[in-house]
């Protein structure tokens, strides 16, 4: 559907752009020493792929309100990683 709409041009960007945070989520993943963090960036994985799989059947890329909620759920390893991996575990150090 991005291929009909936007023509080549935009279909190469939106490739691209996914492409490119898919990569970084990737890195993130493997780069992250703290499990909860480790998690969360699996799932925003995990979110970006059922998107793209659903992409197939539904065009949801145009919705507002699945995307608002999309991007904030791939947003999770830009966050963790620009505070640093900070352990979301309370310090046990009493």
């Amino acid at each position: 559907m991005i291929l009909a709409t936007t023509g080549l041009p935009g279909f190469i960007a939106f490739a691209g752009l996914f492409l490119s945070i898919f990569l970084f989520q990737l890195k993130k993943y493997r780069t992250s020493t703290d499990n909860i963090s480790k998690t969360l960036i699996l799932g925003s994985i995990l979110v970006s792929i059922s998107f793209h799989i659903s992409g197939f059947f539904e065009w949801s890329f145009g919705d507002h309100e699945v995307m608002t909620v999309f991007f904030f759920l791939i947003s999770v390893p830009f966050v963790l990683s620009k505070a640093g991996v900070v352990s979301l575990l309370p310090d046990k150090s009493y």
